[in-house]
């Protein structure tokens, strides 16, 4: 019995995998050039997923994966949807298999499904360090709107002529890619610049030190792949291109690539000022280019033409200084360009401008000039402006400035206690302001006079903070109280509280505290000032607080995880979020929807091997309030699915292959299997099966001896399981005399009852 369990794991460990070659070690910064990859592929190939990201692990920053910056670039030419991307494979006679890339023209080529990114970095830096020509190219892509795009390419030959080489003939492609391909490879993930149509596709001849330029325009709704679909609902943030300049000494193959320029939109958003604006106009954005630098802003009115902000060579924040005063007043289109490397991106928006010179107009209702008053006294304005009132204010004598509250319509008022300290008995000026949204200004004042029968004087009160706003945190009191006999007590209470807490005198006449709210939402903080006769003057501000972070947790968690694992999460916070995403063992972050508080998300848990992972999921508040959970997931794919690989196999035999499927119900399952040639394995065959009792059957018939590649998938209807690959030796039929008995080329049947049992014993269903 143990013998048989040897050779059983012998069996389902002999899977063939390709030798991996040394690390690239040369720095990007010996490179010549920029190094340009083909990658041709199918929708259909088994084994082109593999290549198509590792190649992805080389262009992209990944930690802990290697990186070329700005010097190399790829597209994926895939050949059954597109006939242009099969007519470029076309000039290849060598490539004759999926996936192969190409890298520089054929320069270097790597066959195969890939482990991991060591044959492409080799080969990047064979190729990167090659003796090139000097070749100068730059490249500018515009957006016209819609799906047409503008492309310049300009180019220099920078070297003298010889003898008999007096000029330099090349070939231009620019290749027009989806950075999320609208086509999806043989797992249903989108490929990678995704190939599709030339901007550009021409022969040029170049003098010695010559500039020329190219210049075309594309339009995607005038072009379609295989199937007649058009190419007009392309989204310019998606859109790259990548510029090649060949050598064409060769009629039937370009030979290599002498220079690569990328075209790459930049990411960019600014900050849409609300309401009316005049005068100096401020705008905030962010901008960055993951390939160079941002170059340039420009920005323009309407349709006027496009100006210098004289923002220079940046990646990050910036600040955007403008002067609407030479604008009429009214709706003004406004169109923010930033420009990096090879191409540019534009944000418009819709600016409401009123340059106003003229201030408000300002009527006292009450009290009127000469006026006695007494105790406590309402003043009554109205304020008028063309524009908008910002705000209305009065002040006691040289006192400081204080609110009025908007009424209704355009009238204003605020009540005045007469007893206050500082006013007293006798003659006393009031004055009041309106500001406009331009900060005109306009003042009237008059004179009054206060006489009480008693001469009491209330506590001066003011209130300095909080304002009437949000805040986050602890939140810092500040307060002014006077009064000619002394202040006995300066307190407050927050949402009418039945304890008042005190404030501490900090120096003269300002009193300080602190508060921490301990629910988020709307509060309202009364204060009071108590002076040493116990005449009390009260004041109150409403504000808002969010000093919580995010609460973040899981529905129906559970740590086994296999298939498309679905997730249940909930998020509470006061006010909205600015970011929420989760990833996996510190990988690349995945957007979720941060409008809903619970979220529904799926994770492909069949893109990474069996074992333990790390899920991150973040959320952050529109504070940066952070909130981050944590949970270790046990992926378990392969132990799924069972099979052992006949011995013994020959041509012209039927060979029925079993397997055991842990997955509850799945939508399909199928038979992978491919021929492998020198290292490579040719285009897979997909052969579905059967299924009998607790087994999955499929049929094989072997035309051709050699080595076999299989793997079965399970097609669980949101996602893929695949089991290890195994080899399969097939050798070619002999012939048996007719008195020897035919040996069995089935597996040892007595095997399988005793394996199932042991699967079935240790089987569980694993759901979320």
């Amino acid at each position: 019995m143990k013998k048989l369990i040897v050779i059983y794991l012998a069996l389902i460990l002999s899977v063939n995998f390709l030798e991996p070659k040394a690390e690239a070690e040369i720095p990007v910064e010996d490179f010549t050039h920029a190094v340009f990859a083909e990658e041709f592929t199918a929708t259909w190939c088994v084994y082109c997923p593999s290549a198509a990201e590792n190649l992805m692990k080389v262009y992209d920053e990944i930690p802990n994966e290697p990186y070329y910056h700005d010097k190399f670039f790829f597209v994926a030419l895939i050949t059954d949807v597109n006939d242009k991307a099969d007519e470029r494979m076309g000039d290849y006679p060598d490539v004759t298999g999926y996936p192969t890339v190409v890298f520089d023209g054929n320069d270097e080529k790597v066959s195969g499904g890939q482990s991991d990114t060591s044959n492409y970095e080799s080969a990047i830096d064979n190729v990167g360090q090659r003796e090139d020509t000097d070749i100068s190219l730059d490249v500018e892509m515009n957006h016209h709107g819609g799906d047409e795009l503008e492309l310049f390419v300009e180019m220099t030959w920078n070297e003298d002529a010889s003898l008999g080489n007096p000029t330099f003939n090349g070939f231009v492609r620019a290749y027009i890619v989806e950075k999320e391909s609208r086509y999806n490879n043989y797992d249903g993930d989108p490929y990678h610049f995704g190939f599709l149509d030339y901007a550009i596709e021409t022969s040029v001849e170049l003098e010695p030190h010559e500039k020329k330029m190219l210049y075309a325009t594309w339009k995607g709704g005038e072009h379609e792949d295989s199937n007649g679909n058009d190419f007009s609902d392309i989204d310019y943030d998606n859109i790259n291109i990548f510029v090649a300049f060949f050598n064409d000494e060769s009629s039937t193959a370009d030979k290599y690539v002498l220079e690569t320029a990328f075209a790459i939109p930049p990411e960019f958003n600014v900050d849409v000022p609300e309401g009316l604006v005049g005068g100096d106009l401020e705008i905030s954005g962010h901008a960055i280019s993951k390939k160079s630098e941002i170059k340039k802003v420009h920005y323009r009115w309407d349709q006027g033409g496009w100006l210098d902000s004289g923002i220079n060579t940046f990646n990050g924040d910036f600040t955007l200084d403008l002067d609407t005063r030479d604008l009429t007043n009214g709706g003004h289109e406004l169109h923010i360009k930033v420009s990096d490397k090879g191409a540019s991106k534009v944000q418009s928006m819709t600016i409401e401008v009123l340059n106003d010179d003229n201030p408000p107009s300002l009527q006292i209702i009450s009290p009127q000039d000469g006026d006695t008053l007494e105790n406590i006294t309402i003043f009554e304005v109205e304020a008028i402006d063309d524009n908008q009132i910002s705000k209305v204010e009065y002040k006691v004598n040289e006192g400081d400035w204080r609110k009025m509250y908007s009424s209704e319509g355009d009238l204003y008022i605020a009540s005045w206690n007469t007893q206050e300290a500082g006013a007293g008995n006798g003659n006393h000026q009031i004055e009041f302001r309106a500001i406009d949204m331009s900060d005109n200004v306009i003042t009237e004042n008059i004179e009054i006079s206060v006489l009480n029968q008693e001469d009491i004087s209330y506590p001066y009160l003011r209130v300095n903070n909080p304002e009437e706003q949000i805040y986050n945190g602890r939140i810092e009191i500040n307060v002014e109280a006077s009064d000619p006999e002394g202040i006995e007590k300066v307190q407050f209470r927050v949402d009418n509280g039945t304890t008042w807490k005190d404030l501490e005198l900090e120096s003269n006449e300002i009193y300080v505290g602190m508060w921490t709210p301990t629910w988020d939402g709307w509060h309202w903080i009364d204060f009071m000032a108590v002076d040493n006769q116990g005449y009390q003057t009260f004041s109150n501000v409403r504000i808002e607080t969010d000093s919580n972070p995010p609460i973040l947790s899981l529905d129906s968690f559970t740590n086994d995880i296999s298939a498309m694992a679905e997730f249940g999460l909930n998020v509470y916070d006061y006010s909205n979020l600015i970011s929420l995403k989760y990833r996996i063992n510190g990988g690349e972050w995945n957007e979720l929807d941060q409008s809903q508080e619970n979220v529904e998300f799926s994770w492909d848990s069949t893109k990474y091997e069996d074992g333990e992972c790390l899920m991150e999921i973040e959320c952050i508040d529109r504070w940066g309030s952070v909130s981050t959970l944590y949970r270790n997931l046990d992926v378990k794919n392969q132990g799924l699915i069972f099979t052992v690989p006949p011995s013994n196999v020959v041509t012209e035999d039927v060979i029925t292959l079993t397997s055991i499927v842990d997955y509850e119900q799945p939508k399909a399952v199928n038979l992978i299997i491919a021929k492998m040639t020198e290292g490579i394995l040719a285009e897979g065959q997909k052969i579905p099966m059967e299924k009998e009792g607790n087994y999955y059957t499929g049929e094989i018939f072997f035309e051709n001896s050699g080595v076999y590649v299989y793997s079965i998938e399970v097609d669980t209807g949101h996602g893929k399981l695949k089991s290890i690959e195994q080899t399969l030796i097939v050798s070619e039929k002999q012939t048996i005399a007719a008195e020897e008995e035919p040996q069995s080329i089935l597996p040892n049947i007595g095997l399988l009852p005793v394996i199932s049992i042991l699967l079935l014993i240790a089987s569980r269903r694993r759901k979320l």
